[in-house]
């Protein structure tokens, strides 16, 4: 996870979890924290998606493309 993307996660989570924002803020790397915290903050993303990512239309704003491309970069895939 970029810099700059790390960065627009925690403001992200300190807005809405802020206990999550404090784990992330705790470790360099994202990728480092466990698995159980990453799905944690996927939930977190999703939820922010669904709430705010879409047009009334259903098609996905520019808000939950970012929130795609941060939760892709939590590296739960692997």
């Amino acid at each position: 996870m970029t810099h700059d993307a790390r960065t627009r996660l925690l403001a992200l989570l300190m807005r809405v979890a802020p206990g999550l924002a404090a784990k992330v803020w705790a470790v360099g790397d994202v990728r480092k924290l466990p698995t159980a915290v990453r799905r944690e903050i996927a939930n977190v993303l999703g939820n922010e998606a669904a709430e705010r990512g879409f047009d009334r239309y259903g098609r996905p704003k520019r808000y939950g493309d970012e929130l795609d491309l941060l939760a892709e970069a939590l590296d739960l895939e692997h």
